[in-house]
């Protein structure tokens, strides 16, 4: 059988849940509190380190972008001795001779393309070399629009077939291609 309750225990029962639930509720809220204090705290050491790797990157980048601009006054030093050695040993004197360099960061290595004319012979020719190694990767040569010579030699030394100025020219940019943007 239930036990009944009378009115003055249950008016006591009540009472009690209700100073019960005035002491949590303070002691809830400072706790919250604290919660909300350590979550702003920890939102500042949060928004302190995203400023810190937004920096660090800043500085990579700036490292990377010297490092590219190192690289490729470098590889224009080489490639202007490589060109002063083999326009001495090769060019006629009636001849008009150029170079570019260019530094290929995927394949980290300089090269300089070499072209020159003779317009007294109709001749015209263009090289390409690593300009470090000075390793001949591809030479085309033609007298009067008539291709003369037109050798490929790519990375693997062997040497692929070329008859015209346009295979020579998709063949060389693939290492004088343009260097990525930097982040």
């Amino acid at each position: 059988m239930p036990r009944r309750v009378s009115g003055v225990a249950a008016e006591r029962s009540l009472t009690n849940e209700i100073i019960g639930v005035r002491l949590i509720i303070p002691i809830v809220s400072i706790a919250l509190a604290g919660a909300v204090w350590l979550l702003e705290i920890e939102h500042e050491q949060n928004l302190e380190q995203v400023q810190q790797i937004a920096k660090l990157k800043a500085e990579v980048v700036d490292k990377s972008v010297q490092q590219s601009i190192d690289l490729k006054r470098q590889c224009a030093a080489d490639a202007d001795r490589y060109f002063k050695k083999w326009n001495g040993a090769q060019t006629p004197s009636t001849a008009q001779v150029g170079y570019e360099s260019h530094y290929n960061p995927s394949r980290k290595a300089c090269f300089v393309s070499i072209q020159y004319s003779d317009p007294s012979r109709e001749d015209f020719g263009l090289q390409l070399f690593d300009a470090v190694e000075q390793r001949q990767y591809a030479d085309f040569s033609s007298q009067k629009e008539f291709t003369l010579s037109c050798r490929l030699i790519p990375s693997d030394g062997e040497q692929k077939p070329c008859s015209s100025k346009a295979s020579f020219s998709a063949f060389v940019a693939g290492y004088m291609e343009a260097a990525p943007d930097l982040p």
